[in-house]
């Protein structure tokens, strides 16, 4: 035993020794290269192609290993490239199987694959060629294991070359995959089972696809197959699947496993990125979020089943939940089921789905409004048999819809509810129907998939328009597969009810018969929110007929009616009927021509012709190339021989201004009628005329036009009168064709005191061309014309026009040394000009010429103006010098302008230089875009002259002068300009609504984009008032103009106007305060906050100078409306431009809604004088103060708020014009406004002292015999301005309490006193009752008559002699003078004369009040009488000032008189209660002065 195991020790250390030796043998230097030679030449031969090895290694334990392995394919291109190749061969199985490598490792590799050519084999093809030669031995059955086969660093590339690459997608053509690392185990596979595991996979693809991990377990037999712990891992993605299992039965054959096989599986954690799959297909950004995927699958060879399908992604924004079922028999299919019992679509997931439909942007923007977000379910089922069902309900922001569709063999039953479509709001159009519910039934037959009828209706419900909501609308029909169809709709709602019927036969595109029946009671396209174009939205009402029967020519053969066609409500304000309009069209006798007839109420007409565009076109050419043969007509127009008879009658134009927006009028109807024959032998023969049109501003008078001739010589002439100036002109224009030659020839002749006529004639000659080109030559013939007596000459000229070269020679018109000559020519190569050369060619007349006078230019124009060509076109630079040039009648001064047009961006540019005889210019630069229908200018003013801003001004001011600095720029389209800028202006001119003339200077007017901003301009007036204005002009591109301006005044001089006729006063008033004024179109309101001041004199006239009035009432009031009307304050604050005058009457336009506000805080310093009789002079001067708030609605009421009270006050009266008389209205005096001013509480008390009146008029005894006093006659005027109450009363001075009391008991009664106020201011007197007791009754009456006369005489001299002291002190004197002559009871032995003096000073500061007399009696001590009263005011209302006094006293007992004298200080207050008399307001805070001074709203 011993033995051996020591043998078989010798034994293994032999193999082993030997097993080492040949190791090292087959490792060593020589031998190693020669098993390397060996190696490669075996591999080369087997392949046939250059295989390299750089080194093979033997290894223990049967390890081989190859280094630097090369291997070319059989066109020498590189096939494989590898640093290292090995593997590892159990020893057991090269002699039992399986076979079995233990470790096949490939590392950094590149593997190029391709095929040059589709059907071309592959480089790699003779590999597998080689390797699978046919071999006598039987083939043993396939036994392989493989434990690990590892892959490192792996490229393999794929390239068919004769397909394009596309960078960025996965092409199975261009496969690149980089970086292939794998461990795989195939433990065994045989003919009957396999058994892989795949621990790792990875690798990137040159598409940017890149799977970072793949790993599953793979076991298989002949019955069944399983994959488990499958992975896949991708950037952003991740399916892992625990199981899925495959049953089938193979054990024959592997072609019976696809009849058997049965694949189920739950698919879970599938989480799809799909940007990872942006390299397969290209998805929008939108969908490369993750989805996941979750559901059953049972696959079978005739059944395909999937349960609980749920796909959701975008964040949870969409999910799909569902089921389906495919069914097949027989191989074919069979039967389909499927279920979505949820498809939701939120709000943010839609956004980005609906841009990936394929629709247009209108269409996308509608789905966008109306599936916001959806939710829907749907079931269908489909048979072989062709039977089954579909439906679907769907629910959006904007519908509610549900289908359904029933299939049955050859037929299907469909049906279609929709609630609450809104269809405004998915459509954005608020014009239609807000919502609308239908409901829609259809029956379609079919045979295979060929449809043979459909029959359906429409039934709407309920239609929520705008305005309305419609029901009872219905739609039915059919349609056949031979093109028979039938149609008919009907509503009976009261807003659309009509009925219409259709029947007829398509073919193709086109109905081959056609029958229209349609009757319109009633139509309102405003309810329904429609709008007809020019027609506005009218109410329709009409009957419609149309019947075809046949087309020829593509013209259709039948008739069209309307009857009764009433459009109400129209822009117009009128209603258009149409009684009856018929057209007919049938074949004519000539070969392809027909007949159309037409008769309305508006025209008749027949026509015979061809009856086509391209016909028509084509008689135009025939006559133009046998009348002008050498013009060229262009190579698609085609010469037409044809013959049009036309007779037709146009009786009114209702329709053209109607349906066409033409302000077209007829005198009398319009005649067209004739024949147009373009045949070789054919004469044409047509006239149009009418007595007269009228065409917007254009009007006239028997215009006609006349075409005659034959093909060769063709006459047309063109002739009407117009009025041009205010004096009919005759204008004709002649075109005639002879000889290949086009003359014209223009003539105009007016009737007028001054010449205007003259002729412009012509000779065109069209030259021969290829056909693709017009070349012509123009000569002018000499003419002359006159225009107001003056004679102007055409000169003899050409114009010649040859392949786009234009040359003008000798072109000229003058008269005296007024001239225009244009020379030149411009060719295709350039460097040539056309020059026109002015000289004193007038400005304002060559536009009076062509009619323009939207604004007046004015001056000489010299200079010239050349035309280039460029490679852009014409290119025109001018220069005009225009001396004492005018804009608008306002002087500019020298102008330069220079003029040129830009072709590139087809724009006038506009460079003037304008310098006024003073200092100062005006500069504009910028150009007029013909392109863009706009302008840009840019104008530096520097004292520029803007009187010619008069025009615009006309009837708001007059005498406007003034001048502006700055820069302005004026922009944009012509019909949406805007300004910007700044301007310092200077300017004067006189108000005419308020008679006054202001100067207004140094602000700033800042113009910016719809807005012109006054900053700071100082106002003054011409007589030292002053002021300031700030405002602010808003515009939309100059219309709908908006102003707010605000004036503070001082002591400005507001309104100054003398009497005027239809006036109801008249006044000079200057005023302090705040004027703010408002306005817009139709509106204007102001509010007036002032207070006048010195100076300011109210005149308001009661009655007009001259007239009688037969009212005795000696105290009248008359109301302000009477005579201002709010009409006439409207114009006056609204003032127009005079109008053009027309003959045609105007209807009133609308008055402006004119709300005034006033606070007017009332000064001693402004006089109100009431003029009660002009004639005699009789009026009331008042001065008082008080604050009085007003406000004027001219479309409702005035209304006035306040106290004024009088300080002073004078009334100066007549009796009979014989006797006049100065009542002084006492301080205290007062009116109070509480709304209607004619409401007013008067409470007015008026003095009249009558001196010297002797008491024995009263007969009261022997005291009063010689007693005289001084009486004051009192009106007391009460009530209101309406309806005033006068009662009367006298006060005595200079006698004593006892004796007053005496008087008082004398005249006890209102009748007494009125009588004895009267008798006093008629003569001065007491009115005796009665004779004495001792005198008899005749020396009584006539001593009283004696004393009556003395006293009337010495009445009428104080009134002489007052008014010659007036007239020399004048009516501006702050003082005032009067006086008093009073006989005596003896006459003028006794006589007092007393002086009356009154006196302001100081600003009406200081007040003065004298009575100096003279009595010549014995019983006064003195005959000397003084009394005086000085008043100074510390406040300027007068609540706190100074008195001094002296005043003599008569007494009655001692027959003497007292003299009293004083000095003191009065204080003023006023009050409602007794505690407010100690009670005085606190001084204001600057707020409260501030919102005291602001102007109070407007209230309407």
């Amino acid at each position: 035993m011993r033995t051996f195991k020591h043998l078989l020790r010798i034994i293994l250390a032999v193999l082993l020794t030997a097993y080492l030796l040949l190791l090292v043998a087959f490792n060593f230097g020589p031998a190693q290269r020669a098993v390397t030679r060996t190696v490669a030449d075996v591999l080369a031969e087997q392949l046939h192609t250059r295989v390299h090895i750089d080194e093979v290694q033997v290894g223990l334990f049967n390890r081989v290993v190859l280094h630097g392995v090369a291997i070319d394919d059989q066109r020498g291109e590189p096939l494989l490239r590898a640093r290292l190749m090995s593997a590892k061969i159990a020893l057991r199985s090269l002699f039992a199987a399986p076979l079995q490598l233990r470790t096949v490792s490939l590392l950094d590799a590149d593997i190029s694959l391709y095929r040059t050519a589709a059907g071309q084999t592959p480089n790699f093809q003779f590999v597998i060629d080689a390797f699978s030669k046919p071999s006598t031995d039987k083939p043993s059955p396939l036994n392989l294991s493989i434990p690990s086969l590892i892959l490192r660093r792996v490229n393999v590339v794929y390239d068919q070359r004769d397909v394009p690459v596309q960078p960025g997608r996965l092409q199975p053509a261009h496969l690149a995959f980089r970086n292939i690392d794998a461990n795989l185990s195939l433990r065994h596979i045989t003919p009957d089972s396999l058994h892989l595991r795949v621990r790792t996979f990875s690798f990137t693809e040159r598409s940017g696809l890149r799977v970072e991990h793949l790993g599953f377990k793979l076991s298989a037999d002949r019955r069944q197959a399983g994959i488990s712990d499958f992975e896949l891992r991708l950037p952003h993605s991740r399916w892992k699947q625990p199981s899925l299992s495959a049953t089938y039965n193979a054990t024959r054959s592997w072609a019976d496993l696809w009849p058997t096989l049965r694949l189920r599986g739950d698919i879970r954690h599938f989480f799809l990125t799909l940007a990872d799959l942006r390299a397969v297909a290209p998805l929008p950004e939108c969908l490369q979020g993750t989805w996941t995927l979750e559901g059953s699958v049972d696959l079978r060879p005739d059944l395909v089943r999937v349960q609980r399908f749920a796909v959701s992604g975008m964040q949870g924004q969409v999910l799909l939940q569902g089921n389906a079922r495919v069914q097949r028999q027989a191989g074919r299919f069979a039967e389909v089921r499927a279920e979505a019992s949820k498809l939701q679509v939120h709000e943010q997931a839609m956004a980005h789905l609906l841009p990936l439909i394929p629709c247009s942007d209108t269409l996308r923007h509608m789905l966008q409004r109306g599936v916001a977000r959806l939710e829907a379910q749907a079931t269908l089922r489909y048979g072989k048999d062709g039977s089954g069902h579909a439906r679907l309900t769907l629910h959006t922001p904007a519908l509610t819809a549900r289908a359904q569709a029933l299939f049955s063999k050859g037929k299907a039953d469909c049906s279609l509810h929709v609630d609450k479509l809104l269809l405004a709001h998915i459509a954005g159009n608020d014009r239609l129907p807000r919502s609308l519910n239908l409901a829609a039934q259809a029956k379609v037959g079919y045979e295979g998939r060929k449809m043979q009828s459909v029959d359906g209706s429409v039934q709407l419900s309920q239609i929520a328009m705008p305005h309305t909501t419609l029901s009872r609308l219905g739609l039915s029909g059919r349609y056949a597969a031979d093109g028979a169809f039938r149609l008919k709709a009907s509503s009976a709602d009261p807003v659309a009810s009509f009925t219409l019927s259709a029947d007829g036969r398509m073919q193709g595109k086109r109905p081959t018969r056609l029958s229209v029946d349609a009757a319109i009671a009633r139509f309102a396209t405003d309810a329904l929110g429609l709008r007809l174009g020019r027609l506005g939205s009218p109410t329709v009402h009409g009957q419609l007929h149309l019947h075809t029967t046949a087309w020829r020519g593509g013209i259709p053969q039948g008739s069209l009616s309307l009857s009764d066609v009433l459009l109400e409500n129209l822009p117009s304000g009128e209603d258009y009927r149409l009684r009856q309009f018929t057209a007919s069209c049938q074949p004519a006798a000539a070969s392809g021509s027909h007949t159309v007839q037409v008769r309305s109420d508006f025209l008749r007409a027949d026509l015979t012709g061809p009856l086509s565009v391209s016909s028509a076109r084509g008689t135009l050419c025939a006559l133009l190339q046998r009348a002008l043969p050498t013009l060229p007509l262009g190579h698609s127009a085609q010469p037409l021989s044809a013959v049009w008879d036309v007779q037709a009658a146009v009786f009114r134009t209702d329709e053209v201004r109607t349906l066409l927006g033409l302000d077209l009028d007829l005198v009398s109807p319009l005649i067209v009628k004739g024949r147009v024959d373009s045949r070789p032998d054919g004469r044409t023969a047509l006239s149009v005329f009418t007595d007269g049109l009228r065409y917007g501003g254009l009007e006239l008078a028997n215009p006609s036009v006349w075409l005659e001739g034959t093909a060769g010589n063709l006459r047309t002439v063109l002739q009407a009168q117009k009025e041009m100036g205010g004096r009919p002109v005759q204008c004709k224009l002649q075109v005639h064709t002879a000889d290949s030659l086009l003359h014209t020839a223009f003539t105009w002749k007016a009737e007028a005191e001054k010449r205007y006529d003259g002729a412009f004639k012509t000779t065109t000659r069209f030259l021969p061309t290829d056909g693709r080109r017009t070349d012509f030559r123009t000569d002018i013939v000499p003419t002359t014309f006159t225009l107001a007596d003056t004679l102007w000459h055409i000169a003899a000229g050409t114009l010649h026009y040859t392949d786009k070269n234009l040359e003008m020679r000798h072109i000229a018109l003058s008269r005296d040394d007024h001239s225009l000559h244009i020379d030149g020519c411009l060719s295709q190569h350039g460097g040539d000009s056309i020059v026109a050369n002015l000289h004193k060619i007038d400005v304002a007349y060559v536009l009076g010429l062509v009619n323009f006078h939207a604004v007046e230019f004015g001056g000489l124009a010299t200079g010239r103006a050349v035309i280039t060509r460029t490679e852009a076109g014409p290119q025109v630079q001018s220069a005009l010098h225009i001396p004492d040039f005018s804009f608008n009648h306002g002087p500019m001064g020298n102008s330069l302008v220079r003029i040129g047009w830009q072709p590139e961006t087809k724009r006038i540019l506009i460079n003037a230089d304008l310098r006024p005889p003073y200092e100062g210019s005006t500069l504009v630069d910028g150009y007029v875009s013909l392109a863009d229908k706009g302008l840009d200018l840019q104008v530096l003013a520097d004292s520029t002259d803007l009187r010619f801003l008069r025009r615009y001004m006309d009837g708001i001011f007059s005498d406007f002068n003034g001048h502006a600095t700055g820069d302005c720029r004026i922009y944009g389209p012509f019909k949406q300009l805007d300004f910007s800028g700044r301007l310092r202006a200077s300017a004067s001119a006189r108000i005419d609504v308020i008679g006054t003339s202001y100067k207004v200077s140094g602000g700033q007017v800042t113009l910016t984009p719809g807005s012109f901003r006054f900053d700071n301009f100082h106002v003054a007036d011409y007589r030292h008032g002053s002021g300031r204005a700030s405002g602010e002009l808003r515009h939309d591109h100059l219309k709908n103009l908006r102003y707010d301006f605000q004036v503070q005044a001082d002591k400005l001089l507001c309104y100054d106007r003398q009497q005027e006729p239809d006036m109801p006063f008249y006044a000079t008033a200057y005023g302090t305060g705040v004027v703010r004024l408002q306005g817009s179109p139709g509106r204007v309101s102001a509010d007036i906050q002032l207070r006048p001041e010195a100076g300011t004199t109210l005149v308001y006239p009661q009655s007009q100078a001259g007239s009688v009035s037969t009212d005795d009432a000696m105290v009248r009031f008359r109301s302000v409306h009477d005579s201002l009307s709010a009409s006439s304050l409207s114009r006056a604050l609204n003032p127009q431009p005079a109008a053009e005058p027309s003959t045609a009457a105007t209807p009133p336009a609308t008055e402006s809604d004119i709300l005034l506000n006033f606070l007017i805080d009332a000064t001693p310093q402004a006089e109100v004088r009431i003029i009660t009789d002009p004639r005699a002079g009789d009026h009331i001067s008042a001065w008082g103060s008080g604050p009085i708030r007003a406000t004027f609605y001219n479309k409702g009421a005035f209304r006035m708020y306040g106290t004024y009270t009088l300080e002073r006050g004078i009334y100066k009266m007549s009796i009979q014009d014989i006797i006049r008389r100065d009542l002084t209205l006492t301080p205290g005096s007062r009116i109070t406004f509480a709304g209607d001013a004619q409401q007013a509480a008067l409470a007015l008390r008026a003095v009249y002292t009558v001196n010297g009146v002797s008491l024995s008029e009263l007969n009261y005894g022997a005291g009063f015999s010689r007693k005289t006093a001084k009486v004051d006659c009192i009106l007391n005027i009460g009530g209101t301005a309406a309806a005033p109450q006068v009662n009367f009363d006298i006060g005595l001075q200079g006698i004593s309490d006892d004796e007053k009391q005496m008087v008082r008991q004398l005249i006890a009664t209102e009748e007494d006193m009125n009588r004895q106020a009267i008798y006093l201011l008629g003569i001065g007197r007491f009115y005796t009752a009665g004779a004495t007791a001792d005198i008899g009754e005749g020396y009584g009456s006539q001593q009283q008559s004696a004393a009556a006369m003395r006293s009337f005489l010495s009445t009428t001299l104080t009134s002489q002699l007052n008014n010659a002291i007036s007239s020399a002190l004048g009516s501006k004197s702050r003082w005032s003078f009067g006086a008093n002559v009073a006989p005596g009871m003896e006459g003028w032995s006794d006589l007092e004369v007393d002086g009356l003096l009154q006196g302001r000073l100081f600003n009406d500061r200081l007040l003065f009040n004298g009575n100096f007399g003279y009595r010549d009696r014995p019983t006064y001590g003195s005959n000397f009488v003084g009394d005086f009263d000085l008043r100074y005011l510390l406040t300027p209302k007068g609540t706190v000032s100074l008195k001094a006094y002296s005043q003599t006293t008569d007494r009655y007992f001692t027959n003497s008189a007292l003299t009293t004298q004083g000095i003191g200080i009065n204080l003023q207050h006023d009050f409602r209660r007794f505690r407010d008399i100690f009670h005085f307001e606190r001084r204001r805070t600057r707020k409260q002065k501030k919102a005291a001074e602001a102007p109070p709203a407007a209230k309407p």
